[in-house]
């Protein structure tokens, strides 16, 4: 699949103790090729997307880092976590 001048293309696949990662990579003539992974597992007889690694990080462990911060940051105060999150939206 070709977009904006790069190409995207599935490279292989595992399995998991939770599932399935799909290995993909995104080639684009401005840069190095972009090396991602995605993590499914089975929910409701479907596979779904649990997570997805770019370069090696993960977007759930990054995420889950940020609230952890936030929750710090607002003293474990739920009103004050839930305000900090919706205007980083």
């Amino acid at each position: 699949m070709q977009h904006s001048g790069g190409t995207f293309r599935v490279t292989g696949s595992r399995t998991d103790p939770v599932g399935v990662i799909v290995t993909s990579q995104i080639t684009s003539p401005q840069g190095p090729p972009i090396e991602m992974d995605w993590q499914l597992g089975i929910s409701d007889g479907r596979y779904k997307i649990r997570d997805v690694a770019i370069d090696g990080v993960s977007a759930a462990m990054t995420r889950r880092s940020q609230i952890e911060g936030m929750t710090a940051r607002a003293s474990g105060q739920v009103a004050t976590l839930l305000a900090m999150m919706r205007q980083e939206d």
